[in-house]
């Protein structure tokens, strides 16, 4: 990792800075992941100054700094699937409060995307039954910390875990 990288972020993180592309992207037999930077992503704002694909994080990054913008990704399956959802994201010091919404629900109400250092975080959305199709998952900043004037929001994918595929 650039040492430009770390100063820009303020990062010492002991794994020496990014992770590599997503440690959580190994999954037990049956798993399902569907990444973000492979799906459609759209946000507000908008546009290429404001979103990112960021390879050596396994993540879509959405430049925010106000409360109310969202990062969203159109994933689709090919099979109706029940199981229990998730939403990886990676947390770190540029991150704030985030809400999660699966295609036009709130699946998590509140969730703390910040971290001191870099952290992969897989935030239970409970148990659904997704058909074969198109499905929305949208992060949208909540809370910003008063001390930041940013409030970014990683991406890293949908996971699921199907009914009757063990931990």
């Amino acid at each position: 990792v650039p040492d430009g990288w770390m100063r820009m972020y303020g990062l010492d993180d002991p794994d020496g800075g990014v992770p590599p592309a997503s440690r959580k992207g190994r999954l037990p037999d049956g798993w399902i992941r569907l990444r973000a930077l492979d799906a459609c992503c759209e946000s507000n704002p908008g546009g290429r100054e404001c979103r990112a694909e960021v390879l050596d994080q396994d993540a879509v990054l959405l430049k925010s700094r106000e409360v109310g913008d969202w990062l969203q990704m159109t994933f689709s399956l090919s099979r109706d699937v029940v199981g229990n959802v998730f939403c990886d994201l990676l947390n770190s010091s540029d991150r704030s409060t985030v809400r999660i919404w699966l295609d036009g629900e709130i699946v998590c109400s509140e969730f703390d995307h910040y971290e001191t250092g870099w952290a992969e975080h897989r935030v239970p959305l409970g148990e659904h039954g997704l058909a074969a199709g198109e499905h929305t998952l949208r992060v949208e900043v909540i809370g910003k910390r008063p001390e930041q004037d940013k409030c970014h929001i990683a991406l890293q994918a949908v996971t699921i875990q199907p009914e009757g595929v063990p931990d």
